[in-house]
């Protein structure tokens, strides 16, 4: 193929220069037409500066070219043209336009349209379309990117429309539309993108709407948005993001609207809605999320607030709706959550917010289910739901209007953190035998005062029961070798525990103990004595109080006994180990005032037993590697609950056996330990030890 590239000086003076020679290419009996490169560096005043393209041509305006013309700026007919502005175009009809289709549009430069109806960058199907510089236009149903069919479309730049019913973006079907820079509207009637049919837009950047009815962006029949960036908008039913007929809503970014009746989300026939982001909404009958189709899903991690008269945070209309919520939802002058459709179902998790009643129209049909983690006061406007389910961690009641619930997993994660304390206790411990001494970390080396510092950061997973919690264990241990076969120990200790992914509950315990230890019958013995102080907080969604959240807590004792039995060289006389361990826990009984119902907590016993055998292998000097297995059973006995009066018996989701497996180091005085459970559990323990 023979290219001919011309260097445009005026609309009327041209000069050329063959590319690759003059003759043309005959291939297979049939000669291929002579792709032309126009070059437009100085200013011009007609469409492309007076050149044609037909297919398979390029035309380039560079940073010091420029076209002012009252048609298009560049225009091409046929496929596979690329067209690409690097300078100034300012035309009174469409800045670059291409019929066919295939081609390559790149505006790097900026682009000016001042006509009703005209376009920045027009084209039909199958095209590639980036901005990177900018795009404005003035007048009404002015464009600044219009496409038919199959289009990529990739804007880092500036799109800005002026008039009413104008568009940033408007392609019809099959496209996908990806915007990291600015998209600003100012009109009636407008958008910022509007995708039809099977389109996907993805935007990190800003979209921003003024004018009544004009939206952020919006898309048609099977569409799709993923918001991670900014949607604003203002004035009268001007939504954020719409997706109509079956559409499909990702954001994690932000999404604000101002005006009467502007919803920050709406999707309608059946749309999905999933929010880990923010979207906000003020103005009268304005919802930050309103979906009026049948079977409508609604999932929300993040916060949905509206601020007006008549304005729900979330708004579903239509039959077979469904919400899930672990987030804020928020309204600050009517409901939270209205449902107005049958067979409604509404699912609150751990992290559940709602400030505002919540509404279900056909109560008879509707389901409110709670799951682990969560407790709440749930007050409803028309009606508690016929159907209303809890996970077996979590129990409830409903009186009245109301429906109060109390999660019990702050049980399952003391539990494992009392067990997890009394272990390190017992590794503190000394041996009486010389060597094992120094491989279990009491460094005596004929000092008969010690003392220890420990430490253990601790991740449960939770489960379908109880959620995850994560806890950290720190402490001091003083000892001193007694002149015959014992000797004793005191020490305190301090310990964190809260759940992983909210504020579900929170546990801080003070503890003090002390105890003795020596040789029996052969091997190494020590008992531990100790009391400790808890201090338990629990978070309740409680949509009755204005900020949608109250916290509740109880201050309780608990006492302990840890008796632990060593042997060693169990296998062959070597350097290897057995211990068994008990360590049961009485906990006082204690009370959480919710706002409408009072959560009592009988008085408790917690048993841990624990066979370890352990495996230490001589490193340099005194230093060791150890590692091993633990077959541990728990059991948290029956908890005796009344929560507003009704009694339930709780058993502890920690209950039951597991098996552990360790491997640590132990390096001069330092000790360090990681451990993995067949719970999914992780921990991680380290100590330092000093004689005296």
């Amino acid at each position: 193929m023979t290219f001919q590239i011309k260097h445009i000086i005026s609309n009327t003076k041209r000069t050329a220069a063959l590319l690759a020679g003059s003759t043309a290419i005959i291939l297979s009996g049939a000669q291929l037409a002579q792709a032309e490169i126009f070059i437009i560096d100085t200013a011009v005043n007609a469409t492309n500066g007076g050149a044609t393209l037909d297919g398979d041509d390029t035309i380039k305006v560079t940073k010091s070219g420029s076209i002012t013309t009252a048609g298009a700026g560049l225009f091409a007919t046929g496929d596979a043209n690329t067209l690409i502005n690097n300078g100034s175009i300012a035309s009174g009809g469409d800045g670059m336009r291409a019929t066919g289709d295939d081609n390559v549009i790149a505006n790097n430069g900026a682009i000016t349209t001042t006509s009703i109806s005209a376009e920045g960058i027009s084209s039909d199907d199958r095209n590639t379309v980036r901005n990177t510089g900018s795009i404005r236009t003035v007048g009404s149903s002015a464009e600044g990117i219009f496409l038919d069919n199959d289009n990529i479309v990739d804007n880092s730049g500036l799109i800005r429309t002026t008039g009413s019913s104008s568009e940033g973006v408007d392609v019809d079907n099959f496209n996908t539309i990806t915007n990291s820079g600015r998209v600003i509207t100012l009109g009636s009637s407008s958008e910022g993108i509007n995708a039809e049919d099977f389109s996907t837009v993805v935007n990190s950047g800003l979209v921003r709407t003024a004018g009544t009815g004009s939206d952020g962006i919006e898309v048609d029949d099977n569409g799709a948005v993923e918001n991670t960036g900014t949607v604003e908008t203002s004035g009268a039913g001007a939504d954020g993001i719409n997706a109509d007929d079956n559409g499909r809503v990702v954001n994690s970014g932000t999404v604000t609207t101002t005006g009467t009746f502007a919803d920050g989300i709406e999707t309608d026939l059946a749309g999905d809605i999933t929010n880990s982001g923010s979207v906000r909404t003020a103005g009268f009958g304005a919802s930050a999320i309103r979906a009026s189709g049948v079977d409508s899903v609604i999932l929300n991690s993040g916060v949905l607030a509206a601020e007006g008269a008549a304005s729900r945070g979330i708004w579903a209309l239509a039959d077979g709706a469904s919400i899930t919520n672990s987030g804020t939802i928020a309204s600050a002058q009517d409901l939270s959550i209205l449902m107005q459709g049958s067979n409604a179902e509404l699912t609150l998790l751990e992290g559940s917010v709602l400030v505002g009643n919540v509404g279900f129209s056909q109560a008879g049909t509707a389901t409110l289910n709670f799951g682990a983690g969560l407790s709440a006061v749930v007050k409803m406007d028309s009606g508690v739901p016929a159907t209303i389910t809890a996970a077996s961690g979590v129990f409830a009641i409903v009186g009245g209007d109301t429906v109060v619930t109390a999660d019990v997993s702050d049980f399952a994660a003391q539990d494992v953190m009392v067990a997890d304390f009394g272990r390190l206790i017992a590794d503190s411990i000394p041996a009486s035998n010389a060597d094992v001494q120094v491989a279990r970390g009491a460094l005596s080396f004929g000092k008969p005062t010690w003392a220890k510092v420990f430490g253990s950061v601790h991740s449960g997973p939770g489960g379908t029961d109880i959620v995850g919690f994560r806890g950290y264990t720190g402490g001091v241990i003083v000892g001193r070798d007694g002149d015959g076969a014992m000797g004793y120990f005191g020490g305190f200790g301090l310990q964190h525990s809260g759940s992983r992914d909210s504020d579900a509950f929170d546990i801080n315990t003070k503890s003090l103990f002390g105890g003795i230890y020596g040789t029996l019958g052969g091997g190494d013995y020590s008992l531990a004595l100790g009391v400790m102080r808890n201090d338990s907080t629990r978070q309740v969604a409680n949509n009755t109080v204005a900020t949608g959240v109250e916290e509740v807590s109880a201050r309780y004792t608990s006492v302990f006994i840890a008796p632990t039995y060593t042997l060693n060289g169990v296998i062959g006389g070597g350097n290897n180990s057995l211990r068994l361990r008990y360590m049961g826990v009485w906990n006082a009984a204690h009370s959480f005032d919710f706002g409408q119902a009072d959560l009592d907590v009988d008085a408790r016993m917690s048993h841990v037993v624990e066979a370890r055998f352990e495996m230490r292998t001589p490193l340099a000097g005194s230093d060791f590697l150890r590692y091993g297995v633990d077959a541990v059973y728990q059991d948290g006995q029956v908890i005796d609950v009344t929560l507003g009066g009704a009694p339930f018996a709780v058993s502890s989701g920690a209950d039951g056996w597991s098996g552990r497996v360790f491997a640590g180091l132990e390096a001069g005085a330092g000790r360090i330990e990681l451990s993995y459970d067949t719970e999914d559990r992780f921990s991680a323990t380290a100590g330092w030890s000093i004689n005296f």
